[in-house]
């Protein structure tokens, strides 16, 4: 997705700041921000679910082949398709995911029928098999005007992958949220098992994080409910703004990521949403991408996938290494 708004006119700045990134990565080895193979102990406060912190290895796995997939700004690991992602652009493209494999290639291309990408910001999964509900949240907001933003909703469709590439047209479901206190630009949608969505805002100060009050309903409109705050970053503002998150599959893990860090909880089991933002996460820097905007864990949650926007579009899987 595009920068926000305040960084919308300064994008000539661009590669200075992809270079100060880098720069804050040598940094953070004297700073104590823990890397992918050097994260730091969960504190489990507030109920957290006691499972061990994770230490991730990084590695790239390609580059995108589908040149159409210039501005990715989603993952989801599919739940009926194990070891495909769903893929989609952020605002000037159709509505339309691309379903593709682990080597990078595309093998569907999923129109939403009477869907409109304003500014697609993060996509979301639940569920198992052909029981798989996909949530595509059209939620950015860089000039914090929209009166409100829309969540897309879509069983994962049936793909012949023995015929591939092939293009389809599906219908969806859509509804309509608001914020109480108004606009506000985000690119994080979490989608809870319960059928509630989590919204978390980009901003360089603290993220508003927001839940719906209803489970997904279709042709609904729905006010959002402010759930908490909280401040992402060490180091300039490349490390402050949200641009993607996830939850595991088994409801445990929540991982949102920054341009240049990821962040990881550990939910708690008690009023999982109000508390897990007042619990420590284990942080660590992400590997140098152009515009880190979309982050998921696989199907069965043992690894990370991250991209990012602008071409070439890499790939890159954090695997889980064994205590």
């Amino acid at each position: 997705m595009k920068l926000c708004k305040p960084f919308s006119r300064s994008l000539y700045l661009l590669p200075f700041l992809l270079l100060c990134g880098v720069l804050y990565q040598v940094i953070a080895s004297s700073r104590n921000v823990p890397t992918l193979t050097g994260v730091t102990t969960a504190m489990a406060e507030s109920g957290a679910v006691p499972i061990a912190p994770r230490i991730y290895a990084a590695h790239k796995l390609c580059d995108l082949s589908d040149k159409e997939i210039d501005e990715c700004s989603g993952l989801a690991a599919s739940r009926r398709y194990p070891g495909y992602l769903w893929v989609h652009n952020d605002s000037g493209d159709s509505a339309r995911l691309f379903l593709i494999n682990l080597a990078g290639k595309t093998v569907a291309q999923v129109n939403l029928q009477d869907a409109e990408n304003v500014d697609w910001e993060d996509i979301a999964i639940v569920g198992t098999g052909k029981n798989a509900w996909l949530y595509v949240g059209d939620i950015g907001d860089n000039n914090e005007n929209r009166k409100h933003v829309v969540i897309y909703r879509l069983h994962e469709p049936t793909i012949d992958l023995r015929h591939s590439p092939v293009t389809i047209t599906v219908p969806c479901e859509r509804m309509k949220l608001t914020y109480p206190d108004g606009a506000h630009n985000a690119e994080t949608l979490i989608a809870a098992p319960d059928g509630n969505l989590i919204v978390v805002t980009k901003t360089l100060g603290e993220s508003a994080i927001f839940r719906t009050p209803q489970p997904f309903r279709a042709d609904a409109k729905q006010q959002l409910v402010p759930v908490g705050k909280y401040q992402f970053g060490h180091t300039g503002w490349l490390t402050r703004l949200a641009t993607g998150g996830d939850l595991s599959p088994d409801g445990k893990r929540l991982i949102i990521c920054t341009y240049t860090e990821a962040y990881e909880w550990t939910l708690p089991r008690v009023n999982p949403w109000t508390m897990v933002w007042q619990t420590k996460p284990n942080i660590f820097v992400l590997p140098v991408m152009k515009q880190c905007e979309a982050i998921c864990y696989s199907a069965d949650g043992s690894r990370i996938y991250l991209s990012s926007e602008k071409v070439p579009t890499p790939l890159y899987e954090l695997v889980a290494k064994s205590p």
